[in-house]
C-alpha cells in the first residue's frame, strides 16, 4: 500500500536501528541521512530530487534501519509499505535492477565517508564543517567574512561532523580566542567567521581533493 505523507522541516523520518516497514520516495522537499558515530553523526547523503527514493535497504535485508532519516525542509513523500515493495520488485524487473544498482551505490559512498572520517582528526572536521556551514547558510559580510548564528551553527555541526557536542564547543572556543571567528557583542549569540579563515579552509579543501586524487 502507498501513502502520501507531509513532513514538517526538522521532523524525523526514521531513527537508525529501528524496524523498518516503510520505504519512501520523495515528491517535494530535502531529506539527509545520517550515521551515528563513535564521535557524533555522519552525513551520508541529501535527498533532494523529485522521485529519489531511500529506506530501501532495510526492506530488502529485513535489518533494522542502517541510518537516520530527517526532513530539512518541509517535505511531501510517497511511503510504500513492505508487501508493495516486494511486489513491485518480483514484477518489474527494471526497477528490481535499479534497486541493486542504488544500493551498491549507496553502499560504496557510505564506506568512502566513514573512511574520510577515519583518516581525518576531529578538529580538522570541526573546521572544515564550520567553513561549509558558513558558506551554506550564512550572511556575507565585508572581506570574504561570513555571518552565522551559533546555535544554528552548533546544531548543524553535531549533525554533519563526527564531532561530539562538547568538542565542537572547544574548537569553536579556540577559534574565538585565536580571532579566527570574532563574535559580535551587539547581537548574542551571533558569530562572524573571517574572511581569512573561509580562504583558509578552501585551500585545506583543495589540497585535500589533489591528495585524493
Amino acid at each position: 500500500m502507498e501513502s502520501l505523507i507531509f513532513v514538517d522541516r526538522g521532523s524525523l523520518i526514521f531513527e537508525e536501528g529501528e524496524r523498518a516497514d516503510h520505504m519512501y520516495i520523495l515528491k517535494e522537499g530535502v531529506v539527509e541521512l545520517t550515521k551515528r558515530t563513535a564521535e557524533g553523526e555522519a552525513r551520508l547523503k541529501t535527498i533532494n530530487r523529485a522521485n529519489e527514493y531511500f529506506g530501501e535497504m532495510a526492506l530488502v535485508d529485513g535489518k533494522p534501519r542502517s541510518a537516520t532519516a530527517r526532513a530539512l525542509e518541509r517535505s511531501t513523500l510517497i511511503a510504500v509499505d513492505g508487501a508493495s515493495f516486494e511486489r513491485l520488485v518480483a514484477a518489474n524487473g527494471e526497477f528490481a535492477l535499479k534497486i541493486i544498482r542504488t544500493l551498491s551505490l549507496r553502499i560504496r559512498n557510505s564506506n568512502e565517508i566513514l573512511g574520510e572520517i577515519l583518516e581525518t582528526s576531529p578538529h580538522e572536521r570541526v573546521a572544515a564543517g564550520i567553513a561549509e556551514y558558513a558558506s551554506r547558510h550564512g550572511e556575507a559580510a565585508s572581506g570574504g567574512a561570513r555571518y552565522v548564528k551559533a546555535g544554528e551553527l552548533a546544531l548543524w555541526l553535531q549533525g554533519h561532523v563526527g564531532a561530539a557536542r562538547e568538542y565542537i564547543e572547544t574548537v569553536v572556543a579556540g577559534l574565538v580566542a585565536g580571532k579566527r571567528i570574532l563574535r559580535v557583542p551587539a547581537e548574542k549569540g551571533s558569530l562572524i567567521v573571517t574572511g581569512d579563515f573561509m580562504r583558509e579552509r578552501r585551500r585545506a579543501a583543495r589540497r585535500y581533493e589533489a591528495k585524493r586524487n
